[in-house]
């Protein structure tokens, strides 16, 4: 029996175990929003797959969920295409709640215990002044880099500036990385972003950190059919907004 040691993952099916949190992601471009059931005022990702906005993360993900050798001998756990998208920043989840200071802690576990309600009034996801947290954009355009598999533990696409207005908004996004970082410092001791910033799609999560050893040459391969599929293409965004999770394949933002 497959010992799974992934936290993200429940079962091979796959499904996905609770993970609960919040992150500034790209609004994905086309039709890819739904209303969600599980709370009113907010709207659930839906990336779909016949809409022609979703030809770039289309690709990847037929590469990445007909791939036979990674799920079968890899245990690799692909995503749903509904749920693909690029992060900006990530802030408060079940991984660095732990590490949040003194009293502030009990407020972030009962806030990651309220999404996706709590996404719609929380001191968490507000700043200082009570306003929302934002980070704004103009339009950024990305083009595929490669297929990377990063650690043990997941498959993503990782993206590149497709121009050099995309490369300086980059580096704008960058440096509002590091005031989110640090406002968070200050208030609750937690810095919840890495750095540096490397956009990337995650395509899927391996259930095994010893099975994903043996994904390295399937990677290559991959990349070989996902570069010449994405030649000329180009992911484009318009606009950022603050999305709660609850697990790997559930986002959801406030309704706008």
């Amino acid at each position: 029996m497959l010992t799974i040691t992934n936290r993200k993952v429940k079962d091979l099916k796959p499904s996905w175990a609770p993970f609960n949190g919040f992150s500034f992601l790209f609004d994905n471009p086309g039709d890819s929003l739904r209303l969600f059931e599980l709370c009113e005022n907010t709207e659930v990702m839906n990336n779909r797959y016949e809409d022609q906005a979703s030809t770039f993360y289309r690709i990847l993900y037929d590469e990445a969920k007909e791939n036979s050798f990674l799920i079968e001998q890899c245990g690799f756990c692909p995503l749903p295409l509904p749920s693909y998208h690029v992060t900006v920043w990530d802030g408060v989840n079940d991984y660095n709640v732990h590490r949040i200071d003194g009293s502030e802690k009990e407020n972030g576990l009962k806030f990651l215990e309220g999404l996706p309600h709590t996404l719609l009034n929380s001191p968490f996801v507000t700043k200082k002044d009570g306003k929302p947290l934002s980070i704004h954009t103009q339009m950024i355009e990305f083009t595929f880099a490669k297929v990377h598999k990063w650690g043990n533990s997941s498959l993503v696409a990782l993206l590149q500036p497709a121009n050099k207005e995309s490369a300086e908004r980059i580096a704008e996004l960058e440096q509002a990385r590091v005031r989110l970082n640090d406002e968070f410092i200050e208030r609750f001791g937690i810095q919840p972003a890495t750095l540096p910033y490397r956009p990337h799609v995650s395509l899927g999560y391996f259930a095994n950190n010893e099975l994903a050893d043996q994904a390295e040459s399937e990677v290559q391969l991959i990349n070989k059919r996902v570069s010449e599929q994405m030649e000329g293409l180009v992911l484009c965004f318009q606009s950022i907004s603050l999305y709660g999770m609850i697990n790997m394949e559930t986002f959801f933002r406030r309704k706008l």
